[in-house]
């Protein structure tokens, strides 16, 4: 609703990744309304239009992608964090876990809204 800022109507599933074997974990809005989200157990990110058609995928060396966000002057650069926690022993045998990774010119983002505390 466009006074209360509220969503009308039934719940529709936008991205259903329930049938695969990774989860679908930190997620962000791009410039142009796309969904770009970390990929749990996948290696990657992916872009999806709004109308859920996947646009573009980054493998990653990491295993376990936690969240992307936006970052630089222009906001054209994609930061993904990766796990590292939790892994038990197999952390000692994955070196590219736990590191940040960035992705330049893939999607464009906007600045976080300001917030007044």
């Amino acid at each position: 609703d466009a006074t209360t800022g509220w969503p009308q109507g039934d719940a529709v599933a936008f991205l259903d990744h329930s049938g695969e074997k990774h989860g679908v974990d930190g997620a962000v809005i791009d410039a142009a309304g796309n969904f770009c989200c970390a990929l749990w157990g996948a290696h990657r990110v992916e872009l999806y239009a709004p109308s859920g058609e996947l646009l573009s995928k980054v493998a990653l060396p990491a295993h376990y992608p936690t969240c992307p966000a936006f970052i630089g002057e222009s906001f054209d650069r994609l930061a993904i964090t990766s796990a590292w926690t939790n892994l038990g022993d197999k952390a000692q045998s994955m070196p590219a876990e736990g590191a940040t990774y960035v992705i330049d010119g893939w999607a464009q983002g906007l600045p976080e809204p300001a917030v007044l505390l």
